[in-house]
């Protein structure tokens, strides 16, 4: 089973540990979607990314959760998710709004908070 998750990783943390090991248990293949150093600016601000989008792509293909890392230049990952279509969930965390995972039918339709 295929699962998507997504996010700048520019400072990683143990918070984003959980997200991945969490996510792989849902499946058997990990596809982490990042935010382009573009993007990443244009959501934390001009100081960001601290890491550059290859430094992070690779930090995040070295942890034992993450199967495959996509960089992605758009507001939302929805192309990608799109693309690769995963068969389960777009796994999201987010404080504000917490756990939240998504099925490719929702996504399809466009029933999905993308203020993840």
């Amino acid at each position: 089973m295929k699962i998507f998750t997504n996010g700048c990783f520019d400072l990683l943390h143990i918070g984003h540990i959980e997200l991945l090991k969490y996510s792989k248990s849902l499946g058997d293949y990990l596809v982490v979607g990042i935010n382009s150093d573009n993007s990443v600016k244009k959501l934390k601000g001009s100081s960001r990314p601290i890491n550059n989008e290859l430094t992070r792509k690779i930090i995040l293909e070295s942890i034992k959760y993450v199967d495959e890392v996509i960089v992605f230049d758009e507001d939302t990952p929805i192309e990608i998710i799109k693309k690769i279509q995963p068969n389960y969930n777009w796994y999201c965390l987010n404080p504000k709004i917490g756990k939240q995972s998504f099925s490719w039918s929702d996504i399809e339709n466009d029933h999905v908070d993308y203020d993840c």
